[in-house]
């Protein structure tokens, strides 16, 4: 799931309750291509991937706004407001 994080993180979302949802459904697209499913899982499987997609998506956050400097797969721009956004949690 990181991977498929990494490949595109927004400045607006620093949370995942902001991360608009056709970006949401990018990283679901993106992901999904790395594993087969009966289709009859299909939504058992959405469903348990919004779940820890969240909970994820935090903790890679949480994870860039304390290193001291930006990870090559963000901008500066965004790596600096992750760190502001956090401190003012």
């Amino acid at each position: 799931m990181s991977l498929v994080f990494k490949s595109r993180y927004l400045k607006e979302g620093w949370k995942w309750e902001y991360v608009p949802q056709s970006q949401r459904d990018i990283y679901w697209l993106r992901w999904k291509v790395f594993f087969t499913w009966d289709l009859s899982m299909s939504f058992a499987i959405y469903d348990a991937w919004c779940r820890k997609a969240s909970i994820r998506y935090t903790g890679n956050i949480y994870l860039i706004a304390k290193k001291r400097i930006a990870p090559i797969y963000l901008t500066e721009e965004v790596f600096e407001h992750y760190k502001r956004m956090r401190a003012t949690r």
